[in-house]
């Protein structure tokens, strides 16, 4: 099910929420202000981020629309009283018969397929968090969100039905609510979810003022995280019926940029051989003489790879040069047949990685399909022995690599219905 479906299918919300406008600032401080109307509440949404560091939306109230021209009509002693309360009726369905014949009505905050999310309780300033055993909590109060962080990192995932389901990459599972309470799936990879677990499935519902609720539907209750960073399932409610004194299960969604981002171009560099990952013009994969990776040369071409979404929070590297994906062919590397970089196949599952970040800048690269993670050898490139995703050993220093971003991904301005990029 697409994106339009399962929003269309999300449970209704008792608000009619509007963008009015949206100015947004791309750059390395990059700012989003948006013009929110939630049923007769006109509020002021601002997101601000530097570099890889971001916050959730916060969202600021400006005037209610009733209340202001309640105020007016105060002041105005020659209409009646009759005059008076007819207006103010036809104000308070304002945003559903008078805005939405002329803005598209927003559906709940992004939980997009494919998108990496975190999630910040609205209460307790608090992110949502998978941790290592294997247990479901959160992080501790603070608005930010550090760039490697990586237990409240999740990716969204088609669950079908209008439904959803969170993984996080680091862990290799899937959040989950059971008979008891908050938890883990067994290990699985995001594109691998199985027809029949109901437990990891959740429908995103509007919780107002720019907050969603998650809702299993297999138990009825929502996902929630009190003031002391317990994760914990609630009482039994319906997906429509999402009282305002539980406020325990409202969050924030953030958009979090993955540690490779679709559409930027950049260099991978193995410290342990001080070489650069390359696609030579033999269809093949190998490295680059030695070089430091803050010493690329700006003629170098073989080296240079554009990040492409494959779905699921996987990438495809493609090699603008030769017009060719790196691929994983069994135990060794090589490349793909020519293929645009915006013309990725979706069955592609030799070119598809998943990116496990380690510290410090340095990434591994697994392949679902083989179970392998990329490697450099002092002599080739190939792939590692069959390994877990979640199982890279910390020994393993050729199969490490730095990002070294060569160029940002190109900012893509939204224009429903207006919208304004700042120089």
């Amino acid at each position: 099910m697409g994106l339009s479906a399962m929003q269309g299918e999300a449970q209704a919300t008792k608000a009619n929420y509007y963008q009015l406008f949206s100015f947004k600032n791309p750059g390395l401080v990059s700012f989003d202000i948006q013009g929110l109307l939630e049923d007769n509440d006109l509020d002021l949404g601002v997101k601000i981020e530097f570099g890889p560091f971001g916050t959730p939306t916060k969202r600021i109230r400006l005037v209610n629309v009733v209340e202001q021209f309640q105020i007016v009509l105060a002041a105005m002693p020659f209409v009646s009283e009759s005059s008076k309360r007819k207006a103010l009726d036809a104000l308070r369905d304002f945003g559903s018969k008078d805005v939405s014949s002329v803005v598209s009505k927003v559906p709940p905050p992004g939980l997009t397929p494919g998108s990496t999310i975190a999630l910040h309780g609205e209460t307790h300033r608090r992110f949502l968090r998978m941790n290592e055993k294997s247990d479901m909590d959160a992080s501790e109060p603070r608005d930010d969100f550090p760039f490697e962080w990586t237990w409240e990192r999740f990716t969204v995932v088609d669950a079908g039905n209008g439904e959803i389901a969170l993984h996080n990459t680091w862990h290799n599972r899937f959040v989950r609510m059971n008979q008891e309470g908050m938890d883990a799936s067994a290990f699985r990879a995001a594109s691998d979810l199985p027809a029949g677990w109901s437990w990891e499935r959740f429908t995103v519902v509007y919780a107002g003022n720019g907050t969603i609720a998650l809702h299993s539907r297999a138990h009825n209750r929502f996902v929630a995280v009190s003031d002391l960073g317990v994760a914990f399932r609630s009482i039994t409610k319906d997906a429509s019926d999402l009282p305002a004194a539980m406020i325990f299960e409202r969050f924030r969604v953030l958009q979090v940029k993955p540690f490779l981002e679709p559409g930027s171009v950049v260099g991978l560099h193995c410290a342990r051989w001080n070489r650069f990952l390359r696609m030579n013009d033999q269809a093949d994969m190998d490295f680059s003489i030695h070089k430091a990776a803050d010493q690329m040369p700006s003629g170098w071409s073989w080296e240079r790879f554009t990040v492409v979404d494959a779905g699921n929070g996987q990438i495809a590297l493609h090699s603008a040069y030769h017009n060719r994906f790196v691929r994983m062919n069994h135990a060794g590397m090589d490349t793909s047949m020519h293929k645009a970089a915006s013309d990725f196949p979706k069955e592609w599952t030799w070119e598809s990685f998943v990116v496990r970040y380690l510290t410090n800048g340095e990434i591994a690269l697994h392949n679902t399909h083989f179970n392998r993670f990329v490697r450099m050898t002092d002599l080739v490139v190939d792939s590692s022995d069959q390994v877990n995703l979640q199982d890279y050993p910390a020994t393993a220093t050729d199969w490490k690599f730095k990002i070294v971003k060569l160029a940002d991904a190109p900012t893509e301005v939204n224009d429903d219905p207006w919208s304004f990029e700042v120089d």
